[in-house]
């Protein structure tokens, strides 16, 4: 394919060089003895090349409005930190980044976005009182990590970059979170930044809480088992166990597939005609109650609520007839009932979540 396209642009330039040839041959008649006229080509002036579109960032700041910080990130090492006002006010006329973009840089971004880079960057933001103004975005092959020469002036903005510390703190009190969030908020030597843009602050207190399996319900098929009943029941055997503080969010009854018969070797359902084989002789129903207010209970409450809330039938007869009955070669101590979801018969604990309540910040002040 190389091969043909080189023989092809040869081709080419070999027809246009022949037809040069002939152009440049034919000449106007001329009576005898005149000279033939000289033709004259006027080369076309070279187009010269459009300025860079240059954006200066600083430009229509109010600075009076309040204190004016920058997060200057021209390229993939950590960001720039600039508060020096007075540096900020004379790099105003100077300080640009050049946005606009070639058509090869521009293929080149979409080629890189498809191998999963992001295709523009951020090198600017701009923030007044800690709050967000404006930011400059620009193509990762224009001024960004993969740009061959970025057009960028920062006009001795590094040079004022103020010593910083990102912070990553975390809280398992509201109290103490409030404190903390004050505490920043109040000294200039904080600032979050980009940390918190469009977050509301302080976060929402959060409730802690415990979900409890319960014992799943097993009854025969014919059996008239109402679920509102037992989540009466449930509701009546956890409510005297509750630990100060704590109360009672919820409790859910919900029924299950049925069971399918699986192989006790390799834990898969048996299969017949290609289909599983469900059990027919039972109903099974999964259960759980949310606590709020904790995130664990004592074991003998666990105990308790296992024999307060344990309704499960015997089916071991049933499942050996159903074995027999279905297999050609029945081993009933081969198989097992498997079914989908939660299976338990004592309660315990399955999920919690502890209160929790994080910060993300920079410390500005100067190193000790």
């Amino acid at each position: 394919m190389i091969r043909l396209a080189f023989v092809a642009v040869l081709g080419l330039g070999a027809f246009l060089a022949f037809l040069g040839f002939q152009v440049a041959s034919i000449e106007a008649p001329t009576a005898e003895g005149d000279a033939a006229p000289v033709a004259v080509t006027e080369i076309a002036a070279e187009p010269t090349p459009a300025e860079p579109e240059r954006l200066f960032f600083l430009q229509g700041v109010d600075f009076d409005a309040g204190e004016v910080t920058l997060l200057l990130s021209p390229d993939s090492s950590d960001p720039l930190i600039v508060r020096d006002q007075a540096a900020m006010r004379a790099a105003m006329d100077s300080a640009y980044v050049a946005t606009d973009s070639t058509p090869g840089q521009a293929i080149g971004s979409f080629v890189l976005a498809l191998m999963g880079a992001p295709p523009e960057q951020t090198i600017v933001e701009i923030y007044q009182n800690d709050l967000f103004l404006a930011s400059v975005q620009c193509l990762n092959t224009t001024c960004g990590d993969f740009a061959d020469s970025p057009d960028i002036n920062l006009a001795g903005l590094d040079q004022a970059a103020t010593p910083y510390q990102p912070i990553a703190d975390r809280f398992d009190d509201y109290d103490t979170y409030l404190a903390a969030l004050a505490e920043v908020q109040d000294d200039r030597g904080f600032l979050f930044l980009d940390n918190h843009r469009g977050e509301e602050l302080p976060t929402d207190r959060q409730t802690p809480y415990l979900i409890v399996s319960l014992p799943n319900v097993v009854t025969f098929a014919d059996s008239d088992f109402a679920p509102p009943l037992h989540e009466a029941l449930v509701e009546a055997a956890i409510t005297p166990l509750l630990p100060d503080g704590a109360t009672l969010g919820s409790v859910t009854v919900t029924e299950q597939a049925p069971a399918v018969l699986s192989d006790l070797d390799s834990n898969a359902p048996v299969l017949i005609d290609g289909q599983t084989v469900p059990f027919p002789g039972a109903r099974f129903f999964e259960v759980s109650a949310r606590i709020d207010g904790v995130t664990g209970l004592d074991a003998p409450i666990y105990d308790q609520l296992t024999e307060a809330t344990l309704q499960q039938v015997n089916l071991d007869d049933a499942f050996d007839a159903f074995v027999a009955a279905t297999l050609p070669d029945p081993c009933e101590d081969c198989y097992f009932l498997k079914i989908e979801g939660i299976y338990t018969d004592t309660a315990k604990a399955f999920d919690w979540r502890e209160e929790a309540y994080y910060l993300y910040y920079y410390d500005l002040r100067d190193p000790p």
